[in-house]
């Protein structure tokens, strides 16, 4: 079960440059291949240039920190349940909310979930 970690760069109006990445971390069945992607999540977010927002069904409830992103960077939550983002301190504070749309239809239980941010 081999994942990537997408990412790109913007330049956001009146913040300036954030690296957004997108991942989706495996299930805790897979103990091993979750261990490995935090660990690799967290080399990039160490060597990102930019302060950076992750965006990923995390596989994990946000409340407890899913690969250690409070705990070693002192990222920010916003989402419910699984499914949200980690994001940087420097960045926090420009959050504007966290949203929520159904997807009528969908079996998976993942809401559609957005982050404002300005």
């Amino acid at each position: 079960l081999f994942r990537r970690i997408r990412w790109t760069d913007l330049d956001l109006p009146g913040i300036g440059w954030v690296r957004l990445h997108n991942t989706h971390i495996p299930p805790r069945r897979m103990g091993l291949l979750q261990t490995i992607a935090g660990r690799r999540l967290r080399r990039r977010l160490k060597k990102s240039p930019h302060p950076w927002i992750v965006a990923a069904d995390w596989n994990h409830f946000l409340r407890n920190d899913p690969c250690e992103l409070k705990a070693r960077f002192g990222a920010h939550w916003f989402g419910d349940g699984i499914d949200g983002f980690a994001v940087h301190p420097d960045l926090a504070e420009h959050v504007l909310g966290v949203h929520h749309v159904d997807r009528p239809g969908r079996k998976d239980g993942h809401p559609f979930v957005y982050l404002t941010i300005a």
